[in-house]
């Protein structure tokens, strides 16, 4: 009884360990859960603020690229005219000049024109940069077909590198093109006779475009070309014009890397989070936008501390209801230990009288197998003499008489009483563990026997086996009853498993493997519904089976592998995936591997 009751206050003792370590549990899972709560909200709140950033990098970027092909349209519009095209001087001057005054005239830094000699036969807005006469004679060399329709966009670069303002522009250029069509019916071909040019203000398409975007308290915008050069920023203007892929020595105060920029010009990520040197840490968006040749990347950002602070007001209530739940979940807990001690003694002593059931049960399964194996042994001493004496007397009637015309019949007897003594001897292996007795053996022989043995079963189902192996095999040393188990153990399985009509395949080959050396593979297939995935992980286990209670008893598989295991090779399955399941039985050979 003391006993007892000591066994009843450790259980009560253990009782309120678990109970307080659950209470613990559960207060550290509902913080896990509120701070994944937070996190969540966190990442909407900031996905959806990095999403309205990108619709409006997206609006900026959308209204540049209308400016400009506005831009382009009036070029092309005024290159295709004939009095352009005839390249009278007075005709030119005209028409340029109406169509300087009723142009952008912010954007508009200089309007020119230039024949394919390189001589300028028009400029408004003043002198011509220096930079500018290169990039014209690359175009008027470079076209080719239909490229001299296409106009071409430069790099964003100083209008005057000398100057201090550090003023930048950009430079449209588009052939002026004349067709001539042949009189003899042949292809007609593009002539280029000039280039006509526009040199837009980039500082004022910033102003325009990108300068008044502000998202939030601290949003602002910024762009950069496809090529890693900064062409806007209003917090780092000294950076203009300087590539991420060309860094310097002063571009370590701010960044550790440009892996961020990188991923903005690859278009790998359009949201993300970024932080240049001491700054605040940023949520930055951007769209991408072709203009002509070049692309640019317009970015919109602002400080992450927004978003937190959002969030943060958002779930004040939260916390404070989830301490209120904690609170209570404690007080709960003690309430429950305290009133539940004495039902926990009642039940552990209930628990124990269960468990002592179920120990003699165990006992008695444990005796029940004893007595299995007195008895196994017993039966087969009974079957070796009948069987025995019926095998002495076929041996002396053929011996007799060779000719009779039931001969053939009394071989199949004899073959299959001795085969009876086979299993009986089995048996006692089994009960007595007999030695094992490997010699060399022909595996074609005991594969064409157990095809015979299980010839009912196959007949019965319509089941079609093909057998793939060559005639002559060679001899490896095993135990030929135990692989004849295996092999039947294998065959039974693939009858249960297809339907009716169904195929099975055997296959037996000489092959050598990296880890066990050479030997014959055995490979059972049959086109049933296959093995799951589950299963496959357990199927090898002892008492485990997929057939109903009255079909199997689990332990042919687990036989199997212990038997192949014992000759130093391997089983496995697998599934054919939908065309039902394959078993692979590796034999090495011991001659060949000692050699």
């Amino acid at each position: 009884m003391n006993q007892m009751f000591s066994f009843a206050n450790r259980s009560s003792q253990y009782i309120t360990w678990l109970v307080s370590s659950g209470l613990v549990f559960i207060i550290v899972v509902t913080l896990a859960i509120a701070n994944r709560a937070y996190r969540v909200a966190f990442d909407e709140t900031e996905l959806r603020q990095g999403l309205q950033q990108l619709e409006v990098a997206r609006s900026a970027a959308l209204g540049i690229e209308y400016f400009l092909k506005h831009v382009r349209e009036d070029l092309q519009l005024i290159s295709s005219g004939s009095h352009l095209q005839a390249f009278g001087a007075d005709s030119i001057r005209a028409n340029l000049d109406h169509f300087y005054q009723h142009a952008e005239r912010e954007a508009a830094m200089r309007l020119f024109l230039v024949d394919k000699r390189h001589q300028i036969l028009y400029a408004n807005g003043g002198p011509l940069p220096a930079w500018l006469f290169p990039l014209i004679e690359q175009r008027l060399v470079e076209h080719d077909g239909e490229e001299a329709l296409r106009p071409w966009l430069s790099k964003v670069v100083l209008v005057d590198p000398q100057a201090e303002d550090r003023k930048l522009c950009v430079a449209m250029l588009l052939p002026v093109t004349h067709f001539e069509a042949p009189q003899d019916g042949t292809e007609g071909k593009y002539e280029i006779l000039g280039i006509i040019g526009y040199l837009i203000d980039f500082d004022w398409l910033m102003q325009e475009f990108i300068e008044p975007v502000q998202f939030g308290e601290s949003g602002f915008a910024w762009v950069m070309d496809k090529h890693g050069r900064l062409l806007h920023h209003p917090k780092h203007r000294e950076m203009i014009l300087r590539s991420i892929y060309e860094p310097g020595p002063s571009c370590g105060a701010c960044h550790d890397s440009f892996t961020k920029h990188d991923t903005m010009i690859s278009g790998r990520v359009q949201v993300q989070e970024y932080q240049v040197g001491s700054e605040p840490e940023r949520i930055v968006a951007h769209a991408p936008m072709r203009v002509v040749n070049e692309e640019w990347i317009v970015a919109v950002a602002s400080d992450l501390s927004e978003v937190t602070a959002t969030v943060g007001e958002n779930f004040r209530l939260f916390f404070w209801l989830v301490g209120l739940v904690l609170t209570s979940i404690i007080i709960g807990a003690v309430l429950l230990i305290y009133l539940n001690t004495r039902r926990v003694r009642a039940e552990a002593n209930a628990r124990h009288l269960e468990e002592k059931r179920l120990l003699e049960g165990q006992v008695y399964h444990a005796a029940k197998l004893a007595s299995i194996g007195e008895l196994v042994d017993s039966v087969a001493h009974e079957i070796n003499t009948p069987v025995g004496i019926i095998s002495a007397q076929i041996d002396g009637l053929l011996l007799e008489k060779q000719s009779l015309p039931f001969a053939e019949i009394l071989q199949i007897i004899r073959g299959q009483t001795r085969r009876i003594g086979v299993y009986t001897k089995s048996l006692l292996r089994f009960s007595r563990r007999m030695a094992f007795q490997p010699r060399p053996t022909n595996l074609n022989e005991v594969l064409e026997e157990c095809l015979v043995l299980l010839g009912h079963r196959f007949r019965a189902k319509h089941v079609n086996i093909e057998k793939k192996w060559a005639q002559n095999g060679r001899h490896i040393t095993v135990d030929r009853n135990q692989v004849e188990q295996v092999v039947l153990n294998l065959l039974n399985n693939a009858v249960d498993a297809v339907n009716q009509d169904g195929r099975v395949t055997v296959s037996m080959e000489y092959t050598e493997e990296p880890e066990d050396g050479v030997g014959i593979q055995i490979i059972i297939e049959d086109d049933g519904p296959g093995i799951k995935t589950d299963d496959l992980e357990r199927i090898f286990e002892p008492f485990f089976s997929t057939k109903p209670l009255d079909k199997g008893t689990g332990l042919g598989l687990s036989i199997s592998r212990a038997i192949v295991q014992r000759h130093g090779g391997w089983i496995k399955a697998r599934d054919r995936h939908g065309a039902g399941a394959s078993f692979t039985v590796f034999l090495p050979d011991r001659e060949e591997n000692g050699r």
